[in-house]
C-alpha cells in the first residue's frame, strides 16, 4: 500500500510542475505524509525491538530490518520534500 501512496504523490508532483500554488500544496501533503509514516516505523521498529529484546520468537529480524529501511526510505523523501519547499520559496521571494 506505501508504494501506491508514494507512486501517487510522484505521479502528483510531476503534474504539478507547470503551478507554482499546486506544486507547494502537493510538496507539503507529501512531507507530512512520510513524516507521519517515519513515526509508524519507528513505533514499529521499537516495538520490535523490545519483542527481540524479551525473547519473542515471533519478533522477527528480517521485519525490523525491512522498517529500517522504509523509515530510512521516508526519512529522505521527507528531507527532499522540505528543502524542495525551501528552494521554491526562496525563489518565490527574490521574484518579488
Amino acid at each position: 500500500m506505501n508504494e501506491k501512496i508514494d507512486m501517487a504523490f510522484v505521479g502528483a508532483k510531476i503534474a504539478s510542475r507547470n503551478s507554482i500554488t499546486a506544486d507547494l500544496i502537493v510538496h507539503s501533503l507529501s512531507a507530512g505524509y512520510n513524516i507521519a509514516q517515519m513515526a509508524n516505523y519507528r513505533y514499529l521498529i521499537s516495538e520490535n525491538q523490545m519483542a527481540l529484546n524479551n525473547g519473542f520468537v515471533s519478533a522477527s529480524l528480517n521485519e525490523l530490518e525491512q522498517y529500517k529501511r522504509e523509515l530510512a526510505k521516508h526519512t529522505l523523501l521527507s528531507v527532499i520534500d522540505v528543502v524542495s519547499l525551501i528552494c521554491k520559496g526562496i525563489a518565490g521571494l527574490k521574484r518579488e
